[in-house]
């Protein structure tokens, strides 16, 4: 239980962090579409706020690592990229299923630019409407359905559900990958 609340303080920490920097507005004056690839969305985001995709870079929500020190090798970047773990084993193999819940776009294999701010996922964190769905092996792309204009006119500050969609659903089902992670703690 105490690991359970102390996963759900971590996640309400980290939204009360990015909060004070994305106003509650009504973003549907400003976004103009259509919008042919979810990169373009990134883009438009990124004309109002040059620094968020910057932002999102040097997290280990980007990159699925972090510098930690390593008894007898030192500090290494080691993480959900790099590492075997005891729910899919390893990343390597089945990127695209794996990336689906990446905040960036096209993660399918060890080509992916991880300096290209274009590839920053906004709506997966921000979106709103309730609609936007990644593709289960699409490598962190929206399902082809998604209507890209109306969910970036949507966007708002984070919650809870925003986190759940890959903290919650994990593995494809509610508390199959995160056992202690689930949509009740939607609304604790």
């Amino acid at each position: 239980m105490e690991e359970k609340i102390g996963k759900t303080l971590v996640v309400t920490a980290v939204l009360l962090a990015v909060a004070p920097a994305f106003a509650a507005e009504d973003h549907s004056a400003h976004i103009k579409g259509p919008f042919a690839t979810p990169m373009e969305v990134t883009k438009a985001c990124l004309e109002c706020h040059p620094k968020a995709s910057g932002e999102v870079m040097k997290t280990s929500h980007w990159s699925w690592a972090r510098e930690q020190e390593i008894a007898g090798k030192g500090k290494i970047a080691y993480g959900k990229k790099n590492i075997i773990n005891n729910f899919c084993i390893s990343l390597s193999g089945n990127n695209p299923r794996c990336t689906s819940c990446h905040v960036g776009y096209g993660w399918k294999d060890a080509s992916f630019d991880f300096n290209d701010s274009s590839r920053v996922d906004c709506l997966v964190c921000h979106d709103k409407s309730g609609t936007y769905k990644k593709t289960p092996t699409g490598a962190g792309m929206p399902d082809e359905k998604v209507d890209l204009l109306a969910v970036a006119k949507s966007v708002g500050k984070p919650g809870l559900k925003n986190c759940g969609v890959c903290h919650f659903f994990g593995g494809g089902a509610d508390s199959v990958k995160h056992g202690d992670l689930d949509s009740s703690l939607e609304k604790p």
